[in-house]
């Protein structure tokens, strides 16, 4: 198993892939970049090098209607789904949503709008 720098970085809202084309590997994140990578490297491998966003919002989608978000906690080790209903009713899994019906993660979603 041939192994990654360290300092490898590989961010993008999708997991990594890998693709070859000739003799060459390629990573992908869906960020619509292609890193070019060493032969042999392992999907696990990549994994241990990305960087996922701490929010995604399409910017071309005005309307946040019927989608979900992924929104990291503020220590970073936990993640929160922040769901949009088809009546722009936004809700939250984590605590403070459950307490107080409003939360961070829900103010950062619409303060990226």
């Amino acid at each position: 198993m041939t192994k990654l720098s360290k300092n490898f970085k590989l961010e993008g809202i999708y997991p990594p892939a890998i693709t070859t084309i000739g003799n060459k590997s390629y990573a992908l994140t869906g960020n619509g970049k292609w890193t070019e990578i060493p032969n042999g490297v392992t999907v696990e491998e990549l994994e241990k090098h990305w960087i996922k966003p701490d929010v995604y919002i399409n910017k071309k989608e005005k309307n946040l209607e019927n989608q979900e978000f992924i929104v990291k906690s503020s220590k970073g080790d936990k993640s929160y789904i922040v769901k949009v209903d088809n009546q722009n009713n936004f809700t939250c899994n984590c605590a403070g949503f459950g307490f107080r019906r409003k939360c961070r993660h829900i103010t950062e979603i619409k303060n990226k709008k």
